[in-house]
């Protein structure tokens, strides 16, 4: 008996679960987004991009700006398992896909990069974006100087400037003078 009721029939449930449904009445949109800015990558070619279902083929990712790339997976309700590619979906190696050590609290799979979403049933729904081998969100950038020897170091920068002062022999000395008092 078919889902229809009808004896030896060939209709089958669909994903959704109606009966010779074509899978697309409980479809919801899950978009998903990686923070490249502090990658170290540079600037990403369009079509570079990419993320995929695990299993499934390379979607090119859309860059939003301020190195963010974003994708909307149409999907049934329930867990997937994704991944990102810098490189269109080739393996270039040390630089396609994140670090699943990097990910250790978040990544899963055979390498440790596979992220996991949950589509709920009616919901559309928006993951955080999550920082280049990272779990979280990409910390604010902090221009100054890292150099601990410099004498203009900043403790709290979190990329340097280029502003490092390591050597005074180019200043002139300071003159304080008592003839005011």
């Amino acid at each position: 008996v078919d889902c229809a009721g009808v004896c030896g029939g060939s209709l089958t449930l669909d994903v959704c679960g109606l009966c010779d449904g074509d899978g697309t009445s409980c479809l919801v949109d899950v978009t998903v987004s990686v923070d490249m800015s502090q990658s170290g990558s540079g600037d990403i070619a369009d079509g570079s991009m990419v993320v995929r279902l695990v299993g499934g083929d390379w979607n090119a990712m859309v860059g939003m700006g301020d190195g963010v790339w974003s994708y909307t997976f149409s999907v049934a309700p329930g867990d997937y398992y994704y991944n990102f590619n810098q490189t269109g979906g080739s393996y270039v190696p040390g630089v396609s896909y994140e670090d699943g050590d990097a990910l250790s609290g978040c990544g899963t799979g055979s390498y440790g990069n596979d992220r996991l979403f949950t589509a709920l049933d009616g919901q559309n729904s928006t993951t955080p974006t999550v920082c280049w081998n990272s779990c979280d969100a990409c910390p604010d950038i902090i221009l100054g100087c890292m150099d601990s020897s410099a004498y203009n170091y900043n403790s709290n920068a979190t990329e340097d400037d280029g502003s490092c002062v390591t050597d005074l022999s180019g200043f002139a000395p300071l003159f304080f003078s008592e003839y005011a008092e």
